[in-house]
């Protein structure tokens, strides 16, 4: 009874164990960070020709793709240029479009629009820059409320000039990831707010016990009940 119950809770064990696996492998992501700001209200209204850039914006990871969030007002959008700059250097790092006729709303979230513009490494700051090259204008959403830890936004089409708030911006992952190979990356992160002694390594090891040690208590209850039901049986009377 004993060998019988641990077989079982064993098998139990692994089941569970192999189907997180393949539900962390099926778990894809797109996402690669963003700027932190909700879109939910309208910064700029972009019209022809006019230019709005998200100054100092830092590169949490590599990136390929911007997800925008805008309102076109129930008309079809405009044509969208958007260019990645080095911010130190002014450097060309990327650039791409976002084709004309979408129908957006900053209400709805699934309206957001994107534009491939290359890969762009992580560790860096840079300027995203929107440029309305269109026959009509649109809005680009995000807040109003000025953060300090949020970067600067201009706009213009000749002179940039400061504009209050910021733009919402997501940043898209060159290729989508499973969230099994995003763990590592998660426990290095996690490694940071630590004492000294501690590292990735501790984590790692944590969650190597919790596979093996709970599956273990588990079986050695479950055979404690099972012992206790199968006791001696008390005297007739």
């Amino acid at each position: 009874m004993r060998s019988r119950a641990g077989a079982v809770v064993g098998v139990g064990a692994v089941v569970i164990v192999v189907a997180a696996v393949v539900a962390l492998l099926l778990d894809q992501r797109e996402l690669a960070f963003t700027n932190g700001v909700a879109p939910g209200e309208e910064v700029v209204r972009l019209k022809p020709q006019l230019n709005a850039c998200q100054r100092n914006v830092q590169v949490l990871a590599p990136f390929a793709t911007i997800r925008l969030a805008t309102d076109s007002h129930h008309r079809p959008g405009p044509l969208l240029r958007l260019t990645v700059l080095e911010r130190r250097s002014g450097r060309v790092l990327g650039g791409g479009t976002v084709p004309a006729g979408y129908v957006t709303r900053l209400d709805a979230p699934q309206d957001q629009i994107s534009g491939f513009v290359g890969r762009v490494k992580a560790k860096r700051a840079i300027d995203v820059c929107v440029t309305n090259v269109g026959g009509q204008a649109v809005a680009l959403g995000g807040t109003l409320e000025s953060r300090p830890e949020n970067s600067d936004l201009t706009a213009g089409i000749r002179r940039a000039r400061p504009v209050p708030g910021n733009l919402a911006l997501s940043f898209l992952k060159p290729k989508p990831s499973s969230l099994l190979a995003e763990l590592p990356a998660a426990l290095r992160r996690a490694a940071l707010f630590h004492p000294s002694f501690v590292g990735a390594w501790t984590f790692w090891v944590l969650a190597a016990l919790l596979a093996v040690v709970v599956p273990l208590l588990l079986a050695r209850a479950v055979t404690a009940v099972g012992d206790e039901g199968t006791g001696p049986a008390p005297p007739d009377a």
